[in-house]
């Protein structure tokens, strides 16, 4: 028989138990969940750092790798350091730096036009400089250039016109730019630029720079005698005076000395103070002229030499070819000599000395990919290479003829650097797949 305080005992009791059971229902529970929390966040932390590494080194990588083709180590060349031409060309990137970024090269050996694009795609004609004594390859910026770029016989200016104040309205460049209505000497060395404006209503016609020596440059302009109001007009844009040419002096300041003696020439080379125009030996100093017979001759292509009485220029080779690819060599004296064993020379660059001539030559017709630049013997036809210039693909570039005489130098393979549309989408990408990733991971571990 179960008393009153029996059932009040088993009630206790009971009640004791539940109690005991429900607390350890209710403290097993959230230990459990706590536990699982702790694994969520454990995982999520291991993947999301596992992401962000992978990312990381995803950028580093492309950064580094772009970062790497953009710059070379190259030693510095101390002030005794040996200057000459390089032995070879290689292909220039339109992306590779310029002076404004990286500082001056120095003296240069070569002056090469390349393209050279910017961020947007958008490409300009500009001009690649190699150090005569690192090797090192750099865009050239001159400022303000309007067209042209001639670098002196020693390497250390370039020449080329700029735009300044008309007095009437500009005769522009297709593109818009202001026409040439001044001169621009750039020092290669330091950086500086020199400039003078030359007086003109609409801009300048101009013509080429010709170094006449290193403190010296011949050049040839007239003026246009309308503006872009004559666009769309019978006779155009293009109405302007006959060219003259003019010599300036750049030692110290950029200074017009005079005009040139004769006003219808048009000048083809010079060296040592001496031009050749027209076919004519003109020695600014002594107001001297001496006529030469040749029956080639072409801007660009021909040689004087250092005592102004003779000039290596490609001839037909007496065989009345069509396309002159022989060197000749024809003297005041009236003298014409066909240096043997010279065929396949498309231009003389200058001399190195008394008997040798630096030419443009390729190994056989045709072949003006294969260009090289050759030191002809005139008195035997034997010659050596100087330059493989193969990276360059034409003959469009320019040397520091000072340096034909000194050993060339290993030449230095440029950067290349990857175009930066590339690297700033590359980045992006990754950016963004990172994110996506973190994203999907986080809801994935919380699911």
């Amino acid at each position: 028989m179960t008393t009153p305080a029996d059932l009040r005992d088993r009630l206790g009791a009971l009640a004791d138990l539940g109690a005991h059971d429900a607390l350890a229902t209710d403290l097993s529970a959230p230990a459990a969940a706590w536990q699982r929390g702790l694994g969520f966040r454990r995982r999520r932390r291991i993947g999301t750092a596992a992401i962000v590494v992978v990312a990381l080194a995803l950028l580093a990588g492309l950064g580094g790798t772009a970062f790497a083709q953009r710059d070379t180590v190259i030693a510095p060349a101390g002030s005794n350091a040996p200057a000459g031409l390089p032995d070879r060309f290689f292909e220039v990137s339109p992306w590779l730096a310029g002076t404004d970024d990286e500082g001056p090269l120095g003296r240069l050996a070569v002056l090469i036009p390349a393209q050279r694009k910017d961020l947007l795609g958008r490409s300009e004609d500009g001009l690649v400089g190699i150090s005569a004594t690192t090797g090192e390859y750099r865009f050239v910026d001159l400022p303000d250039r309007a067209e042209g770029g001639t670098l002196s016989p020693d390497g250390r200016k370039v020449a080329y016109w700029s735009p300044g104040p008309i007095t009437g309205t500009p005769n522009s460049y297709e593109d818009g730019s202001p026409p040439a209505s001044g001169l621009a000497i750039h020092d290669a060395e330091t950086g500086e630029t020199a400039r003078a404006s030359i007086e003109s209503e609409h801009g300048l016609m101009v013509d080429d720079l010709v170094w006449v020596d290193d403190a010296t440059l011949a050049v040839g302009y007239g003026d246009y005698r309308v503006g872009d109001e004559a666009a769309g007009t019978p006779l155009g844009k293009g109405q302007g005076t006959s060219i003259r040419w003019y010599l300036w002096s750049v030692d110290d300041d950029l200074v017009l000395e005079r005009p040139l003696p004769k006003r219808w020439l048009d000048v083809d080379t010079a060296a040592d103070g001496r031009i050749l125009a027209d076919k004519e030996i003109l020695d600014p100093r002594t107001g001297t002229q001496e006529r030469l017979r040749y029956r080639f001759g072409f801007m660009g292509v021909t040689a004087l030499d250092a005592l102004g009485t003779r000039v290596a220029l490609p001839g037909d080779g007496g065989d009345n070819s069509r396309v002159p690819n022989t060197l000749q060599v024809t003297g005041t004296d009236g003298t014409t000599t066909i240096v043997p064993d010279s065929k396949h020379t498309y231009a003389a660059i200058g001399w190195s000395d008394k008997t040798h001539v630096a030419v443009h030559a390729a190994p056989a017709p045709g072949h003006i990919q294969d260009l090289r630049v050759d030191l002809i013997d005139i008195e035997d036809g034997t010659r050596v290479t100087l330059i493989d210039a193969h990276g360059v693909g034409d003959n469009s570039f320019q040397l520091a003829t000072d340096l034909l005489s000194e050993p060339t130098l290993d030449a230095v393979d440029p950067p290349h650097p990857l175009d930066p549309r590339w690297v700033i989408a590359g980045l992006l990408s990754i950016v963004g797949a990172a994110g996506i990733a973190l994203l999907r991971w986080r809801r994935r571990v919380a699911a």
